[in-house]
């Protein structure tokens, strides 16, 4: 008589094909999440902002991410944070508003801003006629996190798992049903071991 057992090899290979599966479908629906909040931010203006340094500490800290929305100058007020480019070099600088006012004889509005954690105020006079954006959220740490989606190393690792998971379906099923023969011998021996 022979019994047929399976091999431990097979049930490795569905464990890990389970669990590839299972990191690949939250990668998917962390990327539907992703396209919906890209899709809302294209629609209602909403930009995301990576803090760099520490110049808004300790309100907001180096690596957070921010939520931006976009603010016409008359809608500007002292105390918001807010984010526009500087004249010179297009650099966004995000910063809390020191003042904000009207040119009367331009009709330009000029705002001058201070970082939190800055002595001074910045030297630069900003000019917001057209508008700037307002930061209206922010995370601690999550900015490292969004930049480091970007690393070559995560898209590496999602490329490998994505191909652990489209394996041949054949091929897992030949794999996880895979019989070896064993004797009657020793498949008493196994369950006398067992039974110990």
């Amino acid at each position: 008589m022979t019994v047929r057992r399976r091999s431990s090899a097979g049930r490795s290979v569905r464990g890990l094909v389970r669990v590839a599966r299972w990191i690949l479908n939250a990668a998917a629906a962390l990327g539907v999440a992703v396209v919906l909040v890209a899709l809302i931010g294209f629609l209602f203006g909403v930009r995301p902002v990576i803090f760099v340094s520490g110049s808004m500490s300790p309100a907001i800290g180096s690596g957070s991410l921010a939520l931006t929305v976009p603010v016409s100058a008359t809608d500007i007020a002292v105390g918001d944070v807010v984010t526009t480019p500087r004249a010179k070099d297009g650099v966004l600088v995000t910063h809390r508003v020191a003042s904000i006012e009207r040119d009367a004889e331009s009709g330009r509005w000029y705002m001058h801003m201070q970082g939190d954690a800055n002595k001074a105020a910045d030297s630069e006079t900003y000019d917001v006629t057209a508008g700037a954006a307002r930061v209206v959220w922010h995370a601690e740490g999550w900015g490292r996190a969004v930049a480091a989606l970007d690393s070559l190393w995560v898209a590496a690792a999602a490329v490998a798992l994505v191909i652990i998971a489209a394996w041949p379906s054949r091929r897992r099923s030949r794999d996880v049903h895979e019989e070896t023969p064993v004797s009657a011998a020793e498949a008493a021996t196994d369950r006398a071991v067992g039974a110990r």
